[in-house]
């Protein structure tokens, strides 16, 4: 029983590595919900501070832009997201002076430190309880293509969609970026 368990694991996760490869038609099924999530939440304000009630993590009013990025810590999969950012796109958005914030929602901390440390994370995060207010209110963040928040100097959000699944999103981030 537990082999045909542990194969149905192996199978799901290299299901989803092959979702990885062909990462810019991953979002085809995404596009119209991308569109209307940006469009219902383009300007909103984020009041992290009120959200996460904690102070550890703050958007950054130095820079024109600071990317925010949810993700629900107990899922292992997304952990090993958190790899995929700190190797390639927290270097990538760091060229262009964009600071990437981390939340990170557990209900088991020490272990979630205890992965973060065998990758090597060395991203900022703030860790917080899966049931949580950020979630309330963006209930789709839990998404992975909608788990991103590019967020301009007035906290205001600018854009929602995952870097890390698509080129071209990535592309698009940068040059908003860029513009300012």
């Amino acid at each position: 029983m537990a082999v045909k368990y542990m194969f149905f694991v192996l199978l799901l996760f290299s299901l989803c590595e092959g979702c990885k490869n062909n990462s810019d038609s991953l979002l085809d099924g995404y596009n119209e919900r991308l569109q209307q999530i940006n469009q219902t939440w383009k300007g909103a304000p984020i009041n992290i501070k009120t959200l996460l009630q904690i102070d550890s993590i703050d958007i950054e009013s130095q820079t024109p832009y600071t990317i925010l990025v949810y993700y629900n810590a107990d899922c292992s999969i997304c952990i090993s997201a958190l790899k995929e950012w700190n190797q390639n796109l927290v270097p990538f958005f760091s060229k262009i002076n964009t600071p990437i914030k981390f939340i990170l929602a557990t209900d088991d901390k020490r272990m979630l430190h205890f992965y973060l440390k065998q990758m090597e994370f060395s991203g900022d995060y703030a860790l917080i309880a899966k049931q949580n207010k950020f979630l309330e209110k963006f209930t789709f963040a839990d998404e992975g293509p909608f788990n991103t928040f590019l967020i301009n100097q007035k906290k205001e959000i600018e854009f929602i969609g995952s870097p890390l699944l698509s080129n071209n999103l990535k592309k698009y981030y940068a040059k908003r970026i860029t513009e300012e």
